[in-house]
């Protein structure tokens, strides 16, 4: 599974994202990153960390930090691309 890569440039990190084709299935959200459990996990498996408030997407027995889960980043993105 190819994964692609988004560079956040406020936090100056780059993020792994899950390929489009993926199926996430949302998951109770757990207080910080190190309460992502480490096992029972399907891929696709969404879960919120509340500490840094960033979406974690299970991929083969790891979890895949998919930025701030942000909608009007979201509506802004597509009014962009609908633009050009």
């Amino acid at each position: 599974m190819a994964l692609k890569q988004k560079y956040n440039p406020l936090t100056f990190k780059g993020f792994n994202f899950v390929s489009d084709s993926t199926t996430m299935i949302f998951k109770e959200a757990v207080a910080s990153v190190s309460n992502l459990p480490s096992t029972g996990n399907s891929t696709g498996d969404a879960r919120m960390a509340l500490d840094t408030d960033h979406l974690y997407i299970s991929v083969a027995d790891e979890w895949l930090d998919q930025g701030v889960l942000d909608v009007q980043d979201l509506l802004q993105e597509r009014l962009m691309q609908e633009l050009s």
